[in-house]
């Protein structure tokens, strides 16, 4: 994954005040996430101790609101996100498409032209989304994970321990399950594009077989019209 990072890198910098933009929205919405569960402890907990019913109603009334400043964050992280994706996967396909069309001609001998142009256009589009959400996530867990890990510390330090293994545990099995996960994605991709690629091509030839068969029946029915008219004016 690092060597798609290291491929993407300049695109990225191409972007770095949209990134900037969309990694402040992602650290606010992993304050958020991270607060919501506490307000909510802290809600049950204080029930017992809450004095009036107008206390719970200005607790909800804060809490609702808090929840609508999430919502709008998440909104700007989606709309940040997808505009970064698109500009990254346009960037990337209009290079590739350009490296191709300086290739020479014996390059493109038997080969498959509309399954190419399918995977240029399918892998640019996955190779940006994966990015961006992998950046995504990396950054809201660490976010969110360093908050935690923060707070554990300051309530139970034991517990650190604990999470620590679960960590160490987390990484080997990912690294021992890398290999196979990245050989049934690209194996599924393969499968997927090679399809769309016949597919795509049985419609072209359906859709020529059928404009030669509409050219046949208007063919006649100019004839016969033309038919008709020689008689009339004879």
């Amino acid at each position: 994954m690092l060597k798609v990072y290291k491929f993407l890198f300049p695109y990225f910098l191409r972007h770095k005040f949209s990134l900037l933009q969309y990694f402040l929205y992602l650290n606010v919405c992993a304050a958020f996430e991270f607060a919501t569960p506490l307000l909510l402890g802290y809600f049950i907990d204080g029930l017992l101790t809450f004095t009036s019913l107008r206390s719970i109603v200005y607790f909800v009334v804060a809490f609702i609101a808090f929840q609508l400043v999430h919502i709008l964050f998440r909104y700007l992280c989606t709309i940040k996100n997808a505009l970064i994706q698109t500009q990254i996967s346009l960037a990337v396909n209009s290079d590739t498409r350009k490296y191709i069309q300086e290739l020479p001609l014996s390059y493109f001998n038997n080969k498959d032209l509309l399954y190419l142009s399918n995977r240029v256009d399918a892998d640019s589009g996955v190779l940006a989304s994966n990015a961006v959400f992998l950046l995504q996530t990396s950054w809201t867990v660490a976010a969110i994970f360093s908050l935690s890990l923060l707070y554990i510390i300051r309530v139970q330090p034991v517990l650190v321990v604990i999470v620590a293994l679960m960590l160490v545990f987390y990484l080997v099995t990912f690294f021992i399950m890398r290999k196979k996960m990245y050989a049934h994605g690209y194996r599924h991709r393969e499968v997927h594009s090679k399809l769309y690629s016949t597919l795509s091509e049985q419609i072209l030839h359906y859709m020529i077989i059928k404009m030669f068969n509409l050219y046949n029946v208007f063919g006649k029915l100019n004839f016969h019209s033309l038919a008709i008219n020689f008689l009339i004016v004879a």
